[in-house]
């Protein structure tokens, strides 16, 4: 754990690792934590301004998906300003709304059982994204603001969606 308010500017992690506990870090503008994303259990961010902390937490999901295994469990990110022009990112972050098994963290990593994770901030996404997961997040995190241009449908069934992308209907993500 580093002191909080600490002048480092870039951080590395090593691939034993399994937190990643950032507090008043104003200074901190990169950080590799490459060799230790598929094994992360803990993410605590917050006053870390310099650092796209929102975009770390996406990558870790998202690589342990693709690991087939989600070990992160306890979340904390407040501070959280991001604009993007794709909803892939909501759809990542919905994970965390809907699934049983997460939880939220304190300021120190500690787990707060039967919480879900603390997420504060704003998204703004200049495109469209899926009204349910939006409106899920938004349930979830009622300190996380969510802007998006519109709604894509969601069907029942997925092959009605890759039909009508296949054929040019929607923008190649969503209808």
């Amino acid at each position: 754990k580093l002191p909080s308010g600490s002048d480092i500017t870039t951080l590395s992690y090593g691939s034993a690792n399994q937190y990643i506990v950032l507090n008043n870090q104003k200074q901190l503008t990169s950080v590799d934590y490459s060799q230790c994303k598929e094994a992360v259990t803990t993410f605590a961010v917050s006053d870390c301004p310099n650092l796209d902390a929102f975009s770390m937490l996406v990558d870790i999901i998202d690589a342990q998906n693709q690991a087939g295994s989600l070990v992160l469990k306890g979340v904390r990110l407040q501070g959280i300003n991001y604009t993007s022009d794709s909803s892939a990112a909501l759809e990542t972050l919905a994970a965390l709304a809907n699934s049983e098994g997460f939880f939220g963290v304190d300021a120190d990593g500690n787990p707060i059982i039967g919480t879900l994770p603390q997420l504060s901030g704003k998204i703004t996404v200049n495109g469209y994204a899926y009204e349910d997961s939006v409106n899920a997040l938004r349930e979830a995190f009622p300190n996380l603001t969510i802007e998006v241009t519109g709604y894509y449908i969601r069907f029942e069934d997925p092959e009605v969606s890759r039909v009508l992308l296949a054929n040019g209907v929607g923008d190649g993500v969503g209808i």
